[in-house]
């Protein structure tokens, strides 16, 4: 209507003329109108509004927790994402709606999961929606009063007292970072040691001032362990056997980055569709060796968690360009004789495109 007359609301009944050079017309241009309300900025408790100084982003978000419904029904399917769930009061085990309404009164045990005195209600469990959104954690520099994203930071919580945290952009290192105007001022000696080091441009190694030592950015302050020396020799050696550049070996380094005992609870669903076989001598006739028999699996698996990360000295900086987590599973929880004794899983394995030379 405003097209057609200019001032009037009404459609314009089409005329013949009109239907005839309807084509022949040109179409006004079209705007996009702006919205009259302002952007409002993201603020919520773990940025309080703030943005990383590092990576100048606010929130992070990490990948959603997978729910795992625990009810007869699902068999072992995952809970879908935004949808109603109800869950224990430890967070143990969890139920889809329809499953929830299936549950009796009283919870069935896991089959010695829980002690027997101790009685689960319906009544008890808790409704949740599968939405929480997990954000990436922060912390606050003590120099420079600046909050920043923990990955960012090169932070660890188990490793790192949150009450005295000093940020990279506030040690004495060379600041990888020009934009940022910190309160600690950079000093450098006069004279380093030199190391063998790639430079962007060279495809060979050069002799560079060690301008990384010391700091959060050098990977040989990281403790060493025998596992770590082994397989650092191990690489350095087959580095040599490809006949790469000289020197290009001394840019690697290979550490345990981390190192800790944990456990994992087997689903009821799993424990009940695997059974672990084992090698036993039966008690009413000692003389018969090798039976095998079946048991349930334990309802707690321990296992060693390590992290193997490989660093390569780029420009003077240590990069991590190859990391590798491993669970190491011994015989205290599966049993001596075991085929899944003394065994080692790769639980997650990464790289980038920054290894030196490249073929």
């Amino acid at each position: 209507a405003v097209y057609g007359e200019g001032k009037t609301n009404e459609v314009p009944s089409p005329t013949g003329s009109t239907k005839r050079n309807a084509h022949l017309g040109s179409t006004p241009p079209l705007f996009r109108v702006k919205s009259a309300l302002p952007r409002t900025k993201h603020t919520c408790q773990a940025c309080l509004g703030h943005s990383c100084p590092i990576c100048k982003i606010g929130c992070t978000s990490l990948e959603p927790t997978l729910l795992i419904c625990t009810g007869i029904g699902c068999a072992g399917l995952k809970i879908r994402r935004g949808s109603i769930y109800y869950c224990s009061v430890d967070g143990a085990r969890a139920w889809c709606k329809r499953c929830h309404s299936c549950l009796p009164a009283v919870l069935p045990a896991d089959d010695g999961d829980e002690p027997a005195e101790i009685v689960s209600y319906k009544r008890d469990l808790l409704k949740r929606r599968n939405d929480e959104d997990v954000v990436e954690r922060w912390i606050a520099c003590v120099c420079c009063n600046r909050r920043m994203h923990e990955v960012c930071a090169f932070s660890n919580e188990f490793a790192v007292n949150k009450n005295a945290y000093n940020c990279p952009l506030c040690t004495k290192s060379k600041n990888p970072f020009p934009d940022f105007t910190g309160k600690c001022a950079t000093s450098f000696p006069p004279s380093r040691p030199l190391v063998d080091s790639f430079v962007s441009g060279n495809s060979t190694p050069q002799k560079i001032e060690d301008v990384a030592e010391g700091t959060v950015f050098d990977a040989r302050s990281l403790p060493s362990c025998p596992i770590s020396i082994f397989i650092q020799k191990k690489v350095q050696e087959r580095m040599l056997q490809l006949n790469s550049p000289a020197n290009a070996e001394k840019t690697l380094t290979v550490r345990i980055i981390s190192n800790c005992e944990k456990s994992f609870r087997v689903p009821e669903v799993v424990r009940k569709h695997f059974r672990s076989s084992s090698n036993v001598i039966k008690e009413d006739n000692p003389t018969v060796h090798g039976t095998q028999e079946y048991a349930i699996p334990s309802a707690m698996v321990h296992y060693e968690s390590k992290a193997i990360a490989l660093f390569q000295r780029i420009d003077g900086m240590d990069v991590c360009i190859f990391c590798m987590y491993v669970q190491e599973y011994n015989n205290k929880d599966i049993g001596n004789d075991s085929d899944q004794s003394k065994r080692v899983y790769i639980a997650y394995l990464d790289s980038v495109e920054h290894l030196q030379p490249r073929r």
